[in-house]
């Protein structure tokens, strides 16, 4: 036999196709499902409502929070405090962002208070006076509303 012969014969075998019988209960046991289910991405309701926002931590909250931050030492330099819930740049924030901006507004007052004589700040809704005070026995800061 020569190189060709050869080469002939196997590529004849490769060819040939290969059948295998299958009875009709082996077909019915077979299952040619997919066994894997398809992973379900989280969508936003799904969560609670009160869990919801549609602001993360990413660089558009980062910027709102620096925004409303600027608007609230604006406004105590002038004498006045802050609506944070109603500021146009905090209404997009979730509530621990603007309970955030609340806490560093109460922050910035006591700043302000130790810096200059100046302790009073108007209401957030104009009708009275919110002085902040030292007291020097429990060595912790006082808010007192006065209307």
């Amino acid at each position: 036999m020569t190189l060709e012969n050869e080469m002939n014969e196997t590529i004849e075998e490769v060819k040939k196709p290969t059948i295998r019988k299958i009875s009709k209960i082996q077909m019915e046991t077979m299952s040619f499902k997919r066994k894997k289910k398809a992973k379900k991405t989280p969508s936003l309701f799904d969560s609670n409502l009160v869990d919801r926002s549609y602001w993360g931590n990413d660089p558009g909250t980062d910027l709102e929070i620096s925004l409303t931050r600027i608007q609230i030492s604006r406004s105590l330099n002038k004498g006045e405090m802050l609506d944070i819930k109603n500021c146009r740049t905090a209404t997009h924030l979730s509530k621990d962002n603007v309970s955030e901006l609340m806490k560093y507004q109460l922050h910035l007052m006591t700043l302000i208070a130790d810096d200059n004589e100046c302790n009073t700040f108007t209401n957030i809704n104009g009708d009275g006076i919110v002085m902040v005070e030292f007291d020097k026995e429990t060595e912790q800061y006082e808010f007192i509303f006065v209307k």
